[in-house]
């Protein structure tokens, strides 16, 4: 037996420092009034400089931290800015490195919170039909959301979140607490590219923002560079950073095997992730017995965020590829604490950046 409850817990102010995205945090935003001219104050400033650290953060170490020990206002205020930050760039591969980083900042205190303020916030932030379920083995922690709401913000790569392998009574979805929260932080990065690649009108923009907008530019631009050189000079031998599962997959499509979806798209979405052009993941399947270069081509500038949804997918994680048979690794002796192969790759090729800067 179900019972629905319509209860949801509002956000205090201390909230708003957390979750800059809310609908109060936007609001408190606006009542500052504040403007690009404000922003050469000695506030501004600070401001300025807390919203380049959550950038820098996200470009150095893939993750933005929240700063409890910063001034309250400014930690609220600063998200916004670093939209604007970002905008003004109009460089869709670092909006896209934020928003990433930023959501799973976002999704990680989510998990710790009570879930009536979680369905807060998917009511007011995000206007989603939530409804709390009292079930008596659950202890309270299931939801129900719209179909709608569920489909349009799941992990678009995971064949779990699949609509039909969930629960769905009278179109709404019955997911767990720890899952709006993962459909919360899907909804967060989703809102940040959005926002970051909205076309701003003609403004005149002060020397203290273009300060930082250039700082963060060359940050970006250094970290562009130290992947384009590591790709080049490893050459042939890139693909030894590739995870086994990958490198497997590689192989069997050189080797003229069709390959299954699961398969293809599991390669296709690491080659984009690290940087490979459409072109160059195209012309690796033209391998494939069953190549059609339309086909083919419309797909991956699919996966690449240039179609459709314009979102950007992400590969398996490994407990998919397990599940999908695509993982080597069962006994989990090679990626032994790897839980994405972009994990694997990264951590491969970072010792390979700081192996070059060192020589």
């Amino acid at each position: 037996m179900i019972s629905l409850s319509n209860e949801s817990k509002p956000l205090k102010f201390y909230d708003l420092v957390k979750y800059p995205f809310t609908k109060e945090a936007l609001e408190f935003f606006k009542s500052k009034d504040l403007t690009l001219k404000d922003l050469e104050t000695d506030v501004g400033k600070r401001i300025l400089k807390r919203s380049y650290e959550r950038i820098h953060e996200a470009i150095s170490q893939r993750k933005v931290t929240t700063n409890l020990s910063e001034d309250s206002e400014i930690e609220i205020l600063s998200f916004p800015i670093t939209l604007l930050l970002l905008s003004l760039l109009e460089n869709k591969s670092l909006i896209y490195r934020y928003a990433v980083a930023e959501s799973k900042r976002v999704g990680e205190l989510l998990k710790e919170e009570d879930l009536l303020k979680l369905v807060w916030i998917a009511r007011h932030t995000f206007e989603w039909s939530v409804r709390l379920v009292n079930e008596e083995l659950s202890e309270g922690s299931w939801v129900l959301i719209h179909f709608i709401d569920y489909i349009s913000h799941i992990p678009q790569s995971s064949l779990e979140w699949k609509l039909v392998n969930r629960r769905l009574a009278k179109g709404y979805v019955l997911i767990r607490k720890s899952e709006l929260a993962r459909v919360i932080e899907e909804a967060v990065k989703k809102y940040i590219v959005r926002k970051c690649n909205e076309r701003l009108p003609v403004i005149d923009v002060p020397n203290t923002v273009i300060v930082f907008i250039e700082k963060i530019s060359r940050e970006w631009s250094k970290y562009s560079n130290d992947f384009k050189n590591v790709r080049a000079v490893l050459g042939s031998a890139q693909e030894d950073v590739y995870p086994p599962c990958i490198r497997k997959i590689l192989n069997e499509l050189r080797s003229g095997k069709n390959l299954p979806h699961a398969a293809r798209f599991a390669l296709a979405t690491f080659l984009l992730n690290i940087g490979m052009s459409v072109d160059e993941v195209v012309n690796l399947f033209k391998a494939s017995p069953d190549f059609n270069e339309r086909i083919a081509r419309y797909q991956v500038e699919h996966l690449a965020g240039l179609r459709g949804s314009r979102v950007k997918y992400s590969p398996y994680k490994c407990s998919n590829m397990r599940s999908l048979g695509l993982c080597v690794d069962l006994n989990g002796e090679v990626c032994k604490g790897i839980h994405h192969p972009l994990q694997y790759y990264s951590r491969m090729i970072g010792g390979v950046i700081r192996a070059k800067r060192s020589d």
